[in-house]
């Protein structure tokens, strides 16, 4: 997912007066606002990665016993042996 870029508000250290350095309070706090909503987004989209991990885990861990486990439904070829000698 991309982010639209920053559009808040602008400010050069080169003009600034003194004047404006009462704003630059209100600046850093609309900056790290939007840090933290950016931090939210990011926290739900690890916990989102996390459950997803855990899920592909316990299905990797499913299909490793679905093939360790003897196939009941299917004659495997050796058993073809016992089959009287008129199937053949």
């Amino acid at each position: 997912m991309s982010q639209p870029p920053y559009e808040g508000p602008m400010f050069s250290l080169e003009n600034l007066e003194l004047t404006s350095i009462a704003n630059l309070s209100s600046l850093i706090n609309e900056l790290l606002q939007s840090d933290d909503q950016s931090s939210a987004e990011l926290v739900d989209i690890l916990k989102a990665l996390e459950v997803t991990e855990s899920e592909i885990d316990s299905l990797e861990t499913e299909l490793k016993t679905l093939t360790a486990e003897p196939r009941s439904c299917c004659p495997h070829p050796a058993a073809s042996s016992v089959l009287p000698e008129s199937v053949k």
